[in-house]
């Protein structure tokens, strides 16, 4: 869901908040991973990617994910987008 609204405001879907604000996260769990790309670009937007629990470098893109990261990374976009 995440990637889709930034894929929105890129292409010009009216959304003028979505900036690259940071340098990207250099996760150590996700270079050979499927979804690495699009973690690494999450977590130059406005932060939405982080490493689990906030602190390490480890995203740990295989578990499940836990409802307050979801919410965070989602406030976190929404914030963005609107540019809060």
């Amino acid at each position: 869901m995440n990637s889709k609204a930034i894929q929105y405001a890129l292409e010009g879907g009216g959304i003028s908040g979505m900036r690259n604000l940071q340098q990207p996260i250099a996760f150590s769990d996700i270079s050979n991973h499927w979804v690495g790309k699009t973690i690494t670009e999450m977590s130059v937007y406005c932060g939405v990617a982080t490493p689990l629990n906030e602190t390490g470098n480890a995203f740990s893109p295989n578990l499940g994910t836990r409802r307050n990261y979801a919410a965070a990374a989602t406030l976190r976009m929404l914030n963005c987008l609107l540019g809060v």
